[in-house]
């Protein structure tokens, strides 16, 4: 995982336009190639979206912790710190592995313990 992502190209078309290119692929009112034109999206885009390789709703990696674990996992760790058990990133890194162990949650982490890069995010 690299540490500082530069994104290599930004989609210059609207949500709507994607929509409406789609429909009137599907009503058969134009070609793949000239609703791509016709709304200015690329047309590999619009392909990709009409084979539905690529949904909206799947975008990226899941999540290794679900979310809400994440949150209890913060207000855990800032309990602790309130209290005055100031925990190094390591510590709080081991807390993690141990609750990922617990719980029996299937994870991408090597051994899994998140790393650094993980801490960081």
């Amino acid at each position: 995982m690299p540490r500082k992502y530069i994104k290599k190209k930004v989609a210059h078309y609207a949500r709507d336009d994607m929509d409406k290119a789609i429909q009137a692929v599907i009503s058969n009112e134009m070609s793949m190639y000239a609703a791509a034109k016709m709304f200015n999206i690329p047309t590999t885009t619009l392909f990709d979206r009409m084979k539905r390789k690529y949904s909206r709703e799947k975008v990226g990696r899941p999540q290794a912790i679900p979310f809400l674990a994440k949150q209890r996992l913060a207000n855990a760790i800032a309990t602790m710190e309130k209290w005055g058990f100031g925990l190094t990133r390591q510590e709080i890194l081991d807390i993690v592995a141990e609750y990922i162990k617990k719980d029996n949650l299937k994870t991408f982490f090597t051994n899994n313990k998140p790393g650094p890069d993980w801490f960081i995010n």
